[in-house]
């Protein structure tokens, strides 16, 4: 490991501010929707709980069932019905295995739709919400690239050093190393 002098560490921590100062931006344009979002729902969940875990039919809805649905929503590229599905499973079964993986589906969506500034907060939120899930590394690698196609190299090359430095042996890791070579 090479030594780091203070210029490196400084600039370094400059850096990361300025990243965070970039997630802080987005969080509050997202806080300012979710808190519209949230005035409109608590005007309609009373008893809409235990009838949000029944599906059309009136049957029990199970958490399994609505990912592997989205999952297949996105396969046929109907983005708009899988973010649904995804959201829903999120919100029904919070403490469910599944919803990190939901979380970051909704991050790749909106990067598939090179909507990257949501998917930066959406991949965020798998960060923030599960630190403990396996889709950490691809969550945070999937951030570089969302910030290096908005053209935010600093950011973009910091996530990737991230993800190479801490998951050196994952493939995102890999990745990440890959990527930054060609960036420089």
């Amino acid at each position: 490991a090479k030594a780091v002098d203070s210029k490196e560490v400084i600039e370094m921590n400059s850096r990361l501010v300025s990243v965070q100062e970039r997630f802080s931006a987005l969080e509050k344009r997202l806080t300012t929707i979710d808190e519209k979002l949230a005035v409109m729902e608590q005007a309609k969940i009373s008893s809409a709980v235990e009838e949000a875990k029944k599906d059309a039919n009136n049957q029990e809805v199970k958490p399994d069932k609505l990912y592997n649905e989205a999952i297949k929503l996105i396969k046929d590229k109907d983005y708009l019905n899988a973010i649904e599905k995804f959201t829903r499973l999120i919100s029904l079964f919070p403490n469910h295995d599944l919803v990190s993986n939901a979380q970051y589906w909704i991050g790749e969506i909106y990067y598939a739709q090179k909507d990257y500034e949501r998917a930066v907060l959406e991949f965020n939120e798998v960060v923030k919400k599960y630190p403990q899930s396996k889709k950490v590394p691809a969550a945070l690698l999937k951030q570089g690239m969302a910030f290096a196609e908005l053209g935010n190299k600093k950011e973009a090359r910091l996530l990737l050093e991230t993800v190479m430095d801490k998951y050196p042996s994952a493939e995102e890791g890999q990745r990440a190393k890959k990527m930054l070579k060609t960036m420089k």
